[in-house]
């Protein structure tokens, strides 16, 4: 029995296709993380991805390489996040990040970072190379003080 718990919660928080938080999970643990953050005075930031242009490589590649572009994606950020951090997918080819302890300045630097990952990154489509860029907005809890995710994603 505790398997098939595992197994339900897992499938209640996670995203199947890239392993990431889905939105609820990550809404709900980043709204606690926010007033533990604001309460302790820590710096924190959210960062908002955008796969560009994701529609046309569905349409001219199909889903089954748009499908291994989010995978792609997601092993690159799960791999270059820190433990504490959180990520999620949070809706078709977008992703929210939450990342404790970073200024604003650390979470663009660590943004340039994801943007030369990415450029670097390729997936093979029966001997084609595919390649995506991303847009990244980025907001830090000192840049805008509130408590509201929704209001620090917007911001995003």
């Amino acid at each position: 029995m505790h398997a098939l718990e595992t197994d339900l919660r897992n499938l209640a928080n996670y995203d199947s296709l890239t392993g990431l938080l889905n939105r609820r999970a990550f809404i709900e643990r980043v709204d606690y993380l926010l007033h533990i953050a604001q309460r302790e005075k820590q710096d924190f930031s959210i960062l908002l991805v955008d796969l560009d242009d994701f529609k046309a490589i569905n349409d001219q590649y199909g889903h089954t390489i748009g499908d291994k572009v989010l995978k792609s994606f997601s092993n690159l950020v799960q791999s270059n996040l820190r433990k504490s951090d959180l990520a999620c997918r949070f809706g078709g080819e977008e992703f929210a990040f939450f990342l404790p302890n970073k200024t604003c300045e650390a979470a663009v630097n660590f943004s340039e970072r994801l943007h030369n990952l990415i450029r670097h990154t390729v997936i093979d489509n029966k001997g084609d190379a595919v390649q995506f860029t991303a847009s990244i907005g980025v907001v830090s809890y000192f840049t805008l003080s509130t408590d509201n995710i929704e209001t620090l994603l917007h911001a995003a």
